[in-house]
């Protein structure tokens, strides 16, 4: 099966287990080919962790800035940055130069505010791979 095939039906069975909450599908589908025309596997399973982790730390900032017991928001912030530049670093190395240094710099690296939330978009669709891949195996191995 070709890359690009594959690509577009994993991110069908993604946006079907999310019950249709991806936010940045054609992306998805593209970095899920350049992952897949290089059996890099391990980039997959590292950046959707690594999403899935940053968008728990998101959420604990939220809860925590209406929570005055949570004293700790500078440390998730940090924690936030190092992370969202190891997602960014890994996006980097997948996306050819050609295609990063145009629209996935534009839509995703640039430091401005729309930059960030599309790539908090992004980073949202990377956990629901995670969620989708811990799902399978689970399956798996209950079978």
């Amino acid at each position: 099966m070709n890359e690009e095939l594959r690509a577009d039906e994993y991110v069908e069975e993604i946006d079907n287990f999310s019950r249709g909450k991806l936010n940045c599908k054609e992306d998805l589908k593209i970095l899920l080919k350049h992952i897949f025309s290089y059996s890099n596997e391990e980039q997959l399973n590292e950046l959707s962790f690594t999403a899935k982790y940053v968008q728990g730390l998101f959420r604990a900032i939220n809860q925590g800035s209406a929570n005055p017991e949570i004293k700790n928001i500078d440390d998730l912030k940090k924690e936030i940055t190092q992370n969202i530049e190891k997602c960014v670093s890994i996006l980097k190395e997948v996306i050819p130069e050609e295609e990063c240094n145009a629209y996935w710099n534009e839509r995703y690296f640039e430091l401005n505010t729309k930059s960030f939330f599309s790539l908090k978009y992004l980073l949202s669709d990377l956990e629901w791979v995670k969620m989708y891949r811990n799902d399978a195996k689970r399956t798996k191995i209950n079978q």
